[in-house]
């Protein structure tokens, strides 16, 4: 029992020195902790009477305030690291393991990052959520000194998602302790579901008791988030499928069913797929059904799905040839019509692979369009692709972006000869040829390699109209062609802004001399677009001449607020030290 009770007390004294002293007074673990002990020297008296300086050194770090909590709360986490030595016993040594690796986590802000990291965390103002992906993106937000505004902005409606989701997993296991215990399971709220959500991503293999607790604790906010984190971190853990199971047995939330169906996407059972195909047949569930249905591990999933596909075409062709007597024949209440069942399965099917799944959606892309055309690309053979990425030809703007990705599947004389006539069309700088170019040049820039024949394909469009240009910008960029740099650097004062945008972006992969001088100038330019592709390209340059005239820059803003600036040139010294 006093070991016990000794060793809790160590560890919600680490879990306030990391979350920070000042909240030791309003602890309730710690209160709880001061309770137990009072009793334990009542029992003990003489016999031990650390045991009663301990709980006495408690006391005064729960009636301590400002600067004197930190001191005692310091002085208590000495003195019940001492006791914990002293009820220490000999024992003899295990053999020698690896240590198991964690994130390194320490304190890379430098002093004015850390200030204004803090700021936007904790406080209101512009720029905000812009400061803290930054500090993602470079990894200063793992600094063991913004553990305490961190855990405060998920209380944030602007930021909490962005920190829950992105920026507390990356502490890993270190900031769990502080998360945990402000938990609320049976009142909980949105902000607690969101707590909850990122300690299992930042420690997901010791979070089952968490998820047990919420799970059987827990009010519907709390039960929907514990189960989209079995999903998303945990999926198939066997100790949760009967919960889980009988969650959706019971369950009238809305939002925590779905969540369940979710969650039952991990297991092999039939319990668990006969709970998943009778909510595909409610309007409320489908979609949650289906997702399920698409990632679930069992192993008769697949073909059930083929099944009520096959029903469900057939009830669709049916619905509408049917009479108006027909027509008006009421339905059951939430019921799911077979015309919009369909494309719902396709999406289902489409994260398998399957070459039954490809046969059965190619004649339903005139019908059914993407979804069809996405199951057909998932599984489909070299001739199933190659009728998809004929799509690209077409007038149906909504199938350009899958008939793209098709045409890249293909050999790399058919997948040029269908992309580049994108560039070459009569209708180019239509709405309809705009957006049959996009499709086109995305995956061009996307792919893993590029066919040479774009480089002079696209230097030849500097003539062409605006919209086209922006679209073909890119291609240069990704080719790094060296013949693109004049050209380029000649439109960029005076393009339209869009233009300016991609030629940035282009100018920043091919990089080289003469490149520099072109892009600063942007760096003041009034629309905030053209002045990130600007600062991102400069980046990108990763030229140390650079930085000199980044500050300059900084130093001739007289003082003006220009956070983004500041950003950039911290960006350069770091990766320039000295320069």
């Amino acid at each position: 029992m006093p070991r016990d009770t000794i060793r809790r007390l160590g560890s919600d004294v680490e879990r306030i020195l990391v979350a920070g002293a000042h909240l030791a007074s309003a602890d309730p673990a710690l209160t709880r902790d001061k309770t137990a002990l009072d009793a334990l020297a009542t029992q003990l008296g003489a016999k031990a009477p650390v045991i009663g300086q301990l709980a006495a050194a408690v006391g005064r770090t729960l009636a301590a305030s400002g600067a004197d909590t930190a001191r005692e709360l310091v002085g208590l986490a000495t003195m019940t690291a001492q006791v914990r030595a002293a009820q220490a016993q000999p024992a003899p040594a295990g053999p020698l393991t690896p240590l198991i690796p964690r994130p390194e986590i320490g304190t890379p802000c430098n002093a004015k990052e850390l200030g204004e990291l803090y700021t936007a965390l904790v406080e209101t103002g512009k720029g905000r959520i812009e400061r803290v992906q930054q500090a993602i993106e470079r990894g200063d937000i793992v600094d063991l000194r913004l553990v305490e505004p961190l855990i405060h902005a998920m209380n944030d409606g602007y930021l909490g998602d962005l920190v829950a989701d992105q920026a507390i997993p990356r502490l890993g296991p270190a900031i769990v302790a502080p998360i945990r215990g402000i938990i609320e399971f049976k009142k909980g709220r949105r902000i607690d579901g969101r707590r909850l959500r990122a300690v299992v991503a930042a420690d997901p293999a010791n979070a089952h008791g968490l998820l047990a607790q919420a799970l059987a604790e827990g009010s519907a906010e709390v039960r929907e988030s514990a189960l989209d984190a079995i999903a998303d971190h945990v999926p198939g853990d066997p100790r949760f499928e009967q919960p889980v199971q009988a969650l959706v047995a019971k369950e009238r939330h809305g939002g925590v069913f779905r969540a369940a169906l979710r969650a039952l996407a991990g297991y092999a059972s039939d319990a668990s797929l006969a709970a998943l195909t009778t909510a595909l047949d409610d309007a409320r569930t489908v979609e949650a059904a289906a997702e399920g249905l698409g990632n679930s591990r069992h192993p008769g999933a697949l073909g059930w799905m083929l099944d009520r596909l096959a029903v469900a075409v057939v009830a669709a062709e049916a619905e509408n040839s049917s009479t108006s007597n027909t027509k008006n024949t009421p339905v059951p209440a939430n019921s799911v019509k077979p015309v919009d069942l369909v494309p719902i399965l396709l999406s289902a099917l489409a994260r398998h692979r399957d070459p039954r799944i490809a046969g059965a959606a190619l004649p339903l892309i005139d019908r059914f369009g993407d979804a069809a055309a996405q199951a057909v690309l998932g599984s489909g053979d070299p001739r199933q692709v190659a009728a998809v990425a004929d799509l690209l030809a077409g007038d149906d703007r909504k199938l350009f972006a899958v008939a793209a990705q098709a045409a890249v599947r293909l050999a790399a004389d058919q997948a040029f000869k269908r992309l580049s006539a994108a560039v070459t069309a009569s209708d180019r700088d239509t709405k309809t040829g705009l957006a049959r170019l996009e499709a086109a040049t995305d995956q061009v820039v996307a792919a893993e390699t590029v066919d040479p024949r774009w480089g002079p394909l696209a230097l030849k469009q500097f003539d062409a109209p605006p919209e086209v240009l922006r679209q073909v910008l890119p291609v240069l960029g990704r080719l790094r062609e060296r013949k693109a740099v004049k050209p380029l650097l000649k439109l960029l004062p005076a393009a339209p802004d869009l233009v300016q945008v991609a030629a940035c972006g282009a100018l920043g992969a091919i990089g080289g001399a003469g490149v520099l001088p072109g892009l600063l100038p942007l760096l003041g330019h009034r629309d905030w677009s053209v002045r990130m592709a600007a600062q991102h390209a400069i980046v990108a340059l990763d030229d140390p001449t650079s930085v000199d005239p980044v500050r300059t820059l900084l130093v001739q803003a007289d003082g003006k607020e220009d956070w983004t600036l500041r950003h950039l040139l911290r960006t350069l010294e770091r990766r320039h030290p000295g320069k």
